[in-house]
């Protein structure tokens, strides 16, 4: 874990909680459509491009891939991908398939990583991913959106015993305060949903909602960057990621807290899991 502590008034935030909303809208598929690669590193707040990060979360998920894969060249799949910083590590040895609801980011990508990663566009809802193709899996920053979606086309997608590295931000965790309160003086709003998991657990998360964001010009205009964004989902405990992560199957390896600077938050902190898919 690395970075300083902050001092933040989460209650502050929670107060200028909207009226509960039952629905969370994701970005879609224009995501991208104003946000190439260079504004995406100026924009989000993400660990995807950091080498300590995948040398502490990644790289054990794929040195746990070789051991699966034995003769044979392992498959990692990420869910997700964005401007597929992540893949900047990947040794050249790991077939890479990598997936996101934007169309528009991964021809940049692609080009940037030439013939080492096969990407296609894909809502995680409906992939056309092989039941349990993958060697291992990761999602930086997939949480977001959809969550138990996600988790559900990842374990689908992992071969019985593979691992895959998930992150989370925890709406409560006093040191992701300044990121809210960025959004939220820019025309963001908060609002209470109601996640359901299974037909018996429903977790209570926070939606972030981008729609009205504004940019610091005077006057304002509307910021279509992160308007595009739509709505992020986030959970509000540790407890709450480990009910969502089992229910959907996995077994949990480790689980560990990371920070990492960020263009509007100099703390944030993520936790991050590394998860098992049992073995047959």
């Amino acid at each position: 874990m690395i970075g300083t502590a902050c001092t933040v008034n989460r209650h502050a935030i929670l107060a200028r909680m909207s009226i509960p909303s039952d629905t969370l809208a994701g970005s879609g598929s224009t995501y991208h459509a104003n946000m190439d690669t260079a504004d995406y590193a100026a924009h989000i707040n993400t660990p995807a491009g950091r080498v300590d990060y995948y040398e502490q979360f990644h790289e054990p998920v794929l040195a746990h891939a070789r051991e699966l894969a034995g003769a044979r060249r392992p498959r990692m799949l990420d869910i997700a991908c964005s401007p597929g910083f992540e893949l900047d590590f990947i040794p050249e040895d790991i077939e890479v398939f990598a997936t996101d609801i934007s169309p528009d980011i991964l021809p940049e990508v692609q080009r940037r990583l030439g013939d080492r990663a096969m990407f296609f566009a894909a809502d995680a809802s409906n992939t056309a991913l092989r039941p349990g193709f993958a060697d291992a899996g990761m999602m930086v920053n997939a949480m977001i959106y959809v969550p138990g979606q996600m988790l559900w086309t990842m374990f689908n997608a992992l071969q019985p015993g593979a691992q895959c590295a998930v992150n989370f931000r925890s709406f409560n965790n006093p040191n992701n305060a300044v990121f809210y309160d960025h959004y939220l003086e820019r025309g963001g709003i908060l609002t209470e949903a109601d996640l359901k998991v299974t037909d018996d657990v429903h977790l209570s998360v926070v939606g972030l909602d981008y729609r009205g964001c504004v940019t610091d010009d005077e006057p304002p205009k509307p910021d279509e960057k992160l308007q595009r964004l739509g709505t992020q989902t986030y959970l509000g405990s540790v407890g709450d990621m480990v009910t969502l992560v089992t229910a959907s199957g996995f077994e949990i390896v480790s689980h560990e807290p990371y920070q990492f600077p960020s263009p509007v938050n100099p703390c944030n902190e993520v936790d991050v899991f590394i998860l098992q898919k049992p073995a047959a």
